[in-house]
């Protein structure tokens, strides 16, 4: 008989912080291919939500998204949000405001990007989804991906 090794932490999987966009996407029909990436991510993100994560600027933004750009009736709105809560979600923090201006500084992102990615490291996350960030870049630990780049 062969023994196995024993995985070690790092080999455990990838924890996945998911930006605004996906989230939108899932919602938004006009773009029916980023719709059906975005339901399929979001639908394995709530399988498995503990290997994902949101922060509470990410549902502040789908919020507005949803409410003003999409004029989602809010009884809807907050059926989303219920669903969303099965996935762990970091609260922005000041000292997280604070890593997003160094990061912001940095990396020269746009303020709220830099928030993504600072809640992201906060919450111990190895990937960013999102199609606003340069796909395959990395910040400091957090890789980002764009689900939507064609192939994915």
């Amino acid at each position: 008989m062969e023994v196995q090794p024993r995985r070690s932490e790092r080999e455990e999987v990838a924890v996945t912080f998911l930006d605004t966009n996906v989230l939108v996407y899932a919602v938004d029909t006009a773009d029916r291919r980023k719709h059906a990436r975005a339901l399929s991510i979001l639908e394995t993100a709530l399988d498995h939500p503990a290997d994902w994560r949101l922060s509470s600027h990410v549902l502040s933004e789908f919020s507005n998204v949803l409410l003003r750009k999409l004029r989602c009736p809010t009884p809807r709105l907050l059926a989303f949000l219920d669903q969303l809560a099965a996935i762990p979600c970091f609260a922005m923090t000041p000292a997280a405001v604070r890593r997003a201006a160094e990061i912001q500084a940095l990396y020269g992102l746009q303020f709220f990007d830099a928030q993504v990615i600072a809640a992201a490291e906060a919450a111990g996350c190895d990937r960013v989804l999102s199609e606003d960030l340069n796909d395959g870049q990395s910040y400091g630990v957090v890789v980002v991906e764009n689900p939507f780049t064609a192939g994915r």
